[in-house]
């Protein structure tokens, strides 16, 4: 499995879909929000781990790193790489149960559609199944089959754990802390950040940003500064703060109240951050972080999305639900055709529905 590449901002300005098709920021950043939020809907509905929409997220950003948003449906890229990301994170669903819920979740009438046709549904949803297998082996040529992620939540976990900060003995403040800096972690998944920095620096930005901008003086061992405990630098995080602050810049109200530098001495705790009382949670054997805490929504951007729900790892698996090592092994023995990712844009879809209305939204529709 190769290296995860990081990117340079001018290099994720040479993607194809500022290059060629011409996008603006603002209509790719719009574009990529919305799936986000589609990718959201399906985890929700799946009743996936949160840590798969965080994987699928990455995955999606690495495609758009090397292919272009005009010549690949983007709700079509996104669904798919949540279809990786569950088998990646041994996660994995039906993949009929995929399909179901991407058209339920595309299309504000998709479900009724579906409801409507009954039995005879598997004539709407084989086609969008094959669509799936078309994309997932696209998308994963792409990305060279990286699957590694890096996932900032358990940084979190443990960079809080180097101040002090832990379960059973955190004060409310303290654990007000954690959800929003937590919050603040799941709110860049629209954000290009885990394409220019691994995940440890992105955690720790954030811990640094919500302690500064909630008044929260944290607990630093005397005579030691945040950036040389943690390994980071002022210019990095002053970096990743416009991206990581965006989210809460049009809802003034809710945004923390911005606050005086970080002193590098121990300080006790100056101020308050709403939010209950919450346990840290645990760790799984791997490594991954179990979330066992109710997520803040105040500081979310995307209200509308359901919370999400930490769901079973008993999956279905049928024919077309490879597990990692037979992902893997394609790679190995792949043909010299498959060197190049197929156009998704010109896979087959669903034509007619409702009275010849497509489930396939157009980019300004999505």
């Amino acid at each position: 499995m190769s290296s995860t590449k990081l990117y340079t901002a001018e290099e994720l300005l040479k993607s194809p879909t500022f290059t060629e098709a011409k996008y603006d920021s603002k209509k790719f950043m719009t574009l990529i929000k919305k799936c986000v939020h589609l990718q959201k809907a399906i985890v929700s509905d799946l009743k996936l781990p949160q840590w798969v929409l965080i994987s699928a997220s990455v995955f999606m950003h690495r495609f758009w790193a090397r292919r272009s948003m005009e010549k690949n449906l983007p709700p079509l890229v996104a669904a798919a790489c949540v279809f990786i990301a569950s088998k990646v994170d041994e996660s994995p669903r039906n993949l009929r149960d995929f399909a179901y819920v991407y058209i339920k979740n595309k299309n504000p009438k998709g479900s009724e559609v579906l409801q409507r046709m009954g039995p005879n549904a598997d004539e709407l949803l084989k086609p969008v199944m094959e669509e799936f297998l078309t994309a997932e082996r696209a998308i994963m040529y792409t990305i060279d089959f990286d699957f590694k992620v890096d996932q900032p939540y358990r940084h979190v976990v443990n960079g809080l754990k180097k101040l002090g900060i832990q379960s059973p003995n955190m004060t409310t403040e303290e654990a007000a802390l954690f959800q929003h800096t937590v919050n603040m972690t799941n709110d860049s998944l629209p954000t290009t950040l885990s394409l220019r920095y691994e995940g440890f620096k992105i955690a720790y930005a954030a811990i640094y940003i919500m302690a500064a901008e909630s008044n929260f003086m944290l607990p630093l061992p005397e005579g030691v500064s945040f950036f040389e405990l943690f390994n980071i630098s002022e210019a990095e995080i002053d970096d990743m703060r416009p991206q990581l602050m965006a989210p809460y810049k049009k809802k003034p109200s809710t945004a923390p109240t911005p606050a005086k530098p970080l002193s590098n001495t121990s300080v006790a705790n100056t101020s308050a951050l709403p939010g209950p009382q919450v346990l840290m949670p645990t760790i799984k054997p791997n490594g991954l972080p179990v979330p066992k805490f109710k997520v803040i929504t105040e500081l979310s951007e995307m209200t509308s999305c359901k919370e999400l729900e930490e769901g079973d790892t008993s999956g279905e698996r049928n024919n077309n639900n490879d597990s990692v090592e037979q992902l893997i092994s394609r790679k190995r023995t792949r043909s010299p055709e498959h060197d190049e990712p197929l156009v998704l844009r010109t896979s087959p879809s669903i034509s007619t529905l409702d009275a010849g209305k497509s489930l396939h939204l157009s980019d300004d529709q999505l």
